[in-house]
């Protein structure tokens, strides 16, 4: 899984592409459910 990050004007880093490869293939992956797991991984280490 690839994920790639930028870091806004106030210093928060948001994902802005996702994608699994899969021998020479990508298949993309949804923001919203990155930010999701990332939200949830936040949460569980406080």
């Amino acid at each position: 899984m690839i994920i790639m990050f930028k870091v806004n004007q106030d210093n928060e880093v948001i994902p802005i592409e996702a994608y699994v490869e899969e021998g020479d293939r990508r298949r993309p992956l949804s923001i919203d459910e990155v930010k999701w797991w990332l939200e949830v991984l936040e949460a569980l280490t406080g």
